[in-house]
């Protein structure tokens, strides 16, 4: 058994014809029907009650649905942050990862390591790989942020 569903007009503001709020009312035919009908739901407006507007202000009223503009004060100038300086840790002879995870705790990045042999392998686990040498020199202070390469080898490697 099917039921038959229908809908009213849809007057669309903007559309041809159109110049009332969208809505959907089902018809005479669909009321009471076992089938499910599709309805639109009416939107709801915020009204703004002039009551709500903030001491020294004129109470203005706002068309339905539109937020109001908030109003900003003009803010002081404020200084930019120095940036922070952190000092370099000394990190010939210890691990690889160690060394990673001592700079990054100092704020600093670390980026990928190079082959001491001069063979172009990448460290793969790098607890297995030695720091022969760093790009920035220990105990130098550096901007927070500022990036750090190691220079590596094996400890199998002569």
């Amino acid at each position: 058994m099917a039921a038959v569903v229908g809908f009213a007009s849809i007057a669309m503001p903007g559309c041809a014809g159109g110049s009332g709020a969208a809505t959907s009312t089902p018809t005479a035919a669909s009321v009471g029907s076992t089938t499910p009908t599709a309805v639109a739901p009416s939107p709801t407006p915020a009204a703004t009650p002039a009551s709500a507007s903030t001491p020294g202000s004129a109470a203005t009223s706002t068309p339905a649905g539109v937020a109001p503009t908030p109003v900003t004060q003009p803010q002081a100038a404020t200084p930019s942050p120095v940036p922070a300086l952190v000092v370099v840790a000394g990190c010939v002879g210890t691990n690889y990862q160690l060394a990673q995870d001592i700079w990054r705790a100092a704020g600093l990045i670390v980026l990928p390591a190079t082959d001491a042999l001069g063979l172009h392998r990448l460290p793969i686990i790098d607890s297995n790989w030695i720091v022969v040498a760093q790009n920035l020199s220990p105990g130098s202070k550096v901007t927070s942020g500022s990036a750090i390469t190691a220079t590596v080898k094996k400890y199998t490697d002569p």
